[in-house]
């Protein structure tokens, strides 16, 4: 009997449910980009030790991320706006991402992905305003080279970019007609590298 007969056929690790992954930054600091060893405490707290002053943050997410307490990594963010949100991007010491999370909408430091809008989701009028006042959510669609995948706000999606797996979720929201006050269109994706 050929050893292949008793193996069985192999099956990809099922995708996990939720995928997001967010930082949060004190409001101090807008722009940046830091180098060090990296430690996760309680709560989603983390730090960056640059040998200078460590850099605290909050780093939240929905599957595990491919790195450990002790490696060096990099931040880079961008943050600002309502809440001061957080672009960010979180490399490895060889360079390699790690994590590509976007809050703020803008797509300069997901390492080439793109983003554009995809299909309505669900559109909601404010039952505050008697005008049209629409709110409408989106899938995203993310673009990286011949690369497309559809990215969905309640669901984790796996794709692959030439070796590399990635775990995607994401949705956009649009207003049609009236914007009430806090009625701004953003994009919001993350992208997690698995080992």
């Amino acid at each position: 009997m050929a050893l292949g007969a008793l193996a069985g056929p192999s099956h990809a690790a099922p995708t996990p449910t939720s995928c997001w992954a967010s930082i949060d930054v004190a409001e101090s600091f807008t722009r940046g980009s830091i180098t060090g060893k990296l430690t996760r405490g309680a709560n989603d707290s983390a730090r960056i030790d640059d040998g200078k002053q460590p850099f605290a943050f909050i780093l939240r997410s929905g599957a595990p991320l491919p790195v450990a307490d002790g490696d060096v990594v990099t931040l880079t963010y961008a943050c600002g706006g309502w809440g001061n949100r957080c672009d960010a991007r979180l490399d490895s010491s060889t360079g390699s991402t790690i994590a590509i999370m976007v809050a703020f909408g803008s797509d300069s430091l997901s390492n080439g992905w793109t983003s554009a809008l995809g299909a309505v989701t669900s559109a909601r009028q404010d039952p505050n305003q008697k005008k049209k006042s629409v709110r409408r959510t989106h899938d995203l669609v993310l673009t990286s080279g011949k690369v497309k995948v559809t990215a969905k706000a309640k669901k984790c999606t796996r794709v692959k970019v030439g070796t590399t797996t990635w775990l995607v979720a994401g949705e956009a929201v649009t207003w049609d007609g009236v914007r009430p006050p806090e009625g701004v269109d953003t994009k919001q994706y993350t992208l997690i590298r698995e080992r």
